[in-house]
């Protein structure tokens, strides 16, 4: 059976590190409309998990999901990524059928 979000080593060191500074809060995974292809993710500290949120464990990381976001985000994988360019988390989620011409936002 397919996992519900795959969290790399990478992003996991990287969502324990943010987890300091925010002592009592949680991060939560949620597909909110934006962008000109109408759908983005929104990675954020809450202070409590909603009723029917799922909660994912790997490498030491938990981050809820959101329940409405749940079937959007099925098998993706969560990435924290560096380079010369900048730094930040990456989402490949085999379900999107295609991203705006920036990559901010994507469709189903």
């Amino acid at each position: 059976m397919a996992k519900i979000l795959n969290i790399t080593p990478a992003a996991a060191e990287r969502i324990k590190e943010l987890a300091v500074s925010h002592v009592g809060q949680r991060l939560r995974l949620s597909v909110v409309k934006s962008g000109c292809s109408g759908n983005g993710y929104d990675l954020s500290f809450v202070e409590d998990a909603g009723p029917v949120d799922e909660k994912v464990c790997e490498h030491g990381a938990e981050v809820l999901v959101d329940s409405k976001s749940l079937l959007m985000v099925f098998g993706m994988t969560i990435d924290w990524k560096e380079d010369r360019f900048g730094r930040q988390f990456t989402f490949e989620n085999p379900l999107e059928a295609g991203r705006c011409g920036c990559g901010a936002s994507f469709h189903m």
